[in-house]
């Protein structure tokens, strides 16, 4: 079955289960980093948010093997767990002293988001840009987020310099910066899939293990989400450096996290280059990828450029 027979199907089953409680709507969705994907939204009149099914998840996981039926009703289950049963009040929006408290910093990448940065107030960062969102809570859907856009900027009628002063400040308060080796965050990862004990992956927890001789550390934020806008914290820069009495070179692991070297183990810049290529091309998906630039901040300058 190819993706536009799937499509076919996959529509005439929502309409013949669906269709009396929703308007049906097929449309493509853009993504972070340009990234267009099939989705298939679900509209009450009455609702102001409504979840949205990608296609393009559902056909993977038909050429992994699922059956059809299986993934219909994967789908029914989804959208029983999703469904609003009221609207979501996004009144708070036209009043900037309730947003200003809420409003963060999103870093993506400049080149591959254009025409998403036509429409935003952003700046530019190294080869990046900074963005801004605000992130809405539902008991239902648990944590989304609203793209602050132009015409929010003009209605509030504040720079968006002001605008990154208190998306910074709200960075540090509401999400913060986190630092931890490598090793502790494979074995956490490992855990939540069930997979092993401590014991069994003594490279990651001996002292002289895998990551002995290039030593990493996974920068984020307490929700793992966005965590590549840690780099904007200028004063955790300052602060890394200095427990690690080094400079620091930066790999941009993915939107959501940066890994840390400090420089004064890095024998060969290329390898580092080279290691993000290879990462971004096998592991990362598009619309969580950042950059294929390693960055180097200079402790002596407290300066942060692309190595």
């Amino acid at each position: 079955m190819d993706f536009k027979e799937f499509e076919s199907k996959t529509i005439e089953y929502f309409k013949e289960k669906y269709e009396d409680k929703y308007q049906i709507m097929v449309r493509d969705v853009l993504k972070n980093n340009g990234e267009v994907l099939r989705g298939i939204t679900m509209i009450k009149d009455d609702i102001n948010a409504s979840p949205t099914i990608y296609l393009n998840d559902m056909y993977r996981a038909l050429l992994a093997g699922n059956d059809f039926d299986y993934i219909m009703h994967e789908i029914d289950f989804i959208l029983e767990k999703s469904s609003l049963k009221d609207a979501i009040d996004i009144s708070f929006l036209s009043n900037y002293d309730t947003v200003k408290t809420m409003v963060l910093p999103k870093l993506i990448n400049k080149e591959m988001n254009e025409d998403y940065l036509k429409d935003v107030p952003h700046f530019e960062f190294l080869d990046l840009a900074v963005s801004f969102y605000v992130i809405v809570e539902n008991e239902t859907f648990g944590a989304g987020s609203i793209a602050i856009s132009n015409s929010n900027l003009e209605e509030w009628n504040i720079t968006k310099d002001e605008m990154l002063e208190e998306a910074l400040k709200n960075y540090d308060r509401l999400l913060g910066c986190t630092v931890e080796k490598i090793e502790s965050v494979l074995l956490k990862m490992l855990k939540e899939r069930g997979v092993g004990r401590d014991e069994d992956f003594p490279y990651l927890t001996e002292e002289d293990g895998l990551f002995n001789a290039l030593p990493m550390y996974v920068v984020s934020n307490r929700k793992r989400t966005l965590g590549a806008a840690s780099l904007l914290d200028k004063k955790k820069l300052k602060m890394i450096s200095k427990e690690f009495s080094s400079s620091l070179y930066i790999l941009p692991s993915s939107i959501h996290e940066l890994i840390f070297i400090p420089s004064n183990v890095v024998d060969d810049i290329d390898y580092l280059k080279s290691m993000v290529n290879e990462v971004n091309k096998t592991e990362v998906s598009k619309s969580e990828f950042l950059s294929n630039s390693v960055y180097y901040y200079d402790a002596e300058k407290s300066a942060l450029s692309v190595a």
